[in-house]
């Protein structure tokens, strides 16, 4: 210790980089990951002192093993951590260091996309086996997948095309058509079958959706 106090007096690389580094490690962002650790290497590079130089280092991996500590369900694979701490040198310690900078993004992107996917299938099965009931909408498949509304709104559009409330109206004016034509059921019933409570909402959403009232399709259809 009082080797380091005598021979060093500033010991540290910004604070920036380090946020940089570990927000990129979260968002998978190879290129930017590997730019941040390069700056804060290159803080390390004047210093004189190897007993110094090997802290900042191990604090390097401190950081990154705390950010892969944060990153809820991602399990690192086929990477020795044990090996980045048995550097010789800086040029050493960055060449392992970038390796499993790059190993962590490649293997955290694609486990986000399958997480993407997984949720992708759950809600749309959830939301087509439920789309009947009245109560069902936004927030009700929100706390069914413990997400927050605003990003189920943003997950979904991003990964449909369309929004929630547009998918909804969609699948239940399309269940609307098969029983106006299959069946005999009356409007009030078919309205209530495809989860709506008020009859006149219905038909106007109807219209709006085909250019015609419930009846008039129901009539059309016959006729062909």
């Amino acid at each position: 210790f009082e080797e380091i106090a005598v021979e060093e007096q500033d010991v540290s690389y910004p604070i920036l980089e380090q946020a940089v580094y570990i927000q990129s490690l979260k968002q998978a962002n190879e290129t930017a990951a590997l730019k941040a650790l390069d700056n804060m290497i290159q803080e390390i590079e004047p210093l004189k002192s190897f007993v110094i130089t090997q802290c900042l280092c191990f604090d390097i991996i401190n950081i990154t093993i705390r950010t892969l500590d944060q990153m809820k369900g991602f399990q690192l694979k086929d990477v020795d951590l044990k090996r980045i701490c048995a550097f010789n040198s800086l040029q050493d310690f960055r060449d392992k260091a970038s390796e499993l900078v790059s190993a962590i993004c490649i293997q955290f992107s694609e486990f986000r996309d399958h997480k993407s996917t997984e949720l992708k299938t759950g809600i749309l099965n959830y939301v087509n086996s439920h789309f009947m009931e009245s109560g069902m909408g936004l927030d009700a498949v929100a706390d069914e997948f413990g997400i927050s509304a605003n990003y189920l709104s943003r997950f979904f559009k991003q990964e449909t095309g369309c929004t929630f409330m547009q998918y909804i109206t969609m699948i239940r004016m399309d269940r609307a058509k098969e029983l106006l034509v299959n069946s005999n059921m009356q409007i009030k019933d078919v309205v209530a079958e495809v989860g709506y409570i008020d009859v006149a909402n219905f038909v106007r959403k109807f219209k709006n959706y085909e250019g015609m009232t419930p009846g008039q399709y129901r009539e059309m259809r016959k006729e062909l």
